[in-house]
């Protein structure tokens, strides 16, 4: 049986970086949006229009995800490595996966704030753009992350990955 690994955390919490020792600890296919918008867009965050920038990662989203669906039917575990900071958005996949016949496993980053806070760009520059600054949207998406107990969870403190999942 296939799995469907779901990253879960804040920008900057070292989901990329997990989601990479997870490809190589399960042989999953690993879709990180960032890589592939940066290689067919360039860093265009302050490049474009936000609306130009969100329309062009959603694509990107939305064509991993096709692609995604189609490695969990032919029995390839998959890894999304898009955040899923909404419940709703971590139910859709785990329901579409379930009908694939795939299991969905969510791994969720729960790095301080503290340490997020003295982490570089890029993962931080989301919150530049949040009305509430960085601490107020870290509550925020703190808040949508936790309803994770329908789910089988895998959870790291500190980005540290640890043995297979």
């Amino acid at each position: 049986m296939a799995d469907l690994f779901l990253m879960v955390g804040l920008p900057g919490a070292g989901k990329t970086t997990y989601a990479q020792k997870l490809e190589e600890e399960t042989g999953a296919v690993r879709f990180t949006p960032d890589e592939w918008h940066l290689f067919l867009f360039g860093d265009d965050f302050h490049q474009v229009e936000q609306e130009i920038h969100d329309s062009r990662h959603n694509r990107v989203e939305d064509l991993m995800w096709k692609v995604g669906q189609d490695l969990l039917q032919k029995g390839v575990s998959v890894i999304l490595d898009f955040g899923f900071w909404v419940e709703e958005q971590r139910e859709e996949k785990r329901l579409e996966a379930a009908a694939l016949g795939a299991e969905t496993k969510v791994c969720f980053l729960d790095t301080p704030l503290e340490e997020l806070l003295r982490r570089p760009e890029p993962g931080r520059r989301i919150f530049h753009h949040h009305r509430g600054g960085y601490a107020g949207m870290g509550r925020a998406v703190r808040a949508a992350c936790k309803p994770l107990e329908a789910y089988s969870l895998i959870l790291k403190t500190e980005n540290q990955p640890s043995g297979k999942a």
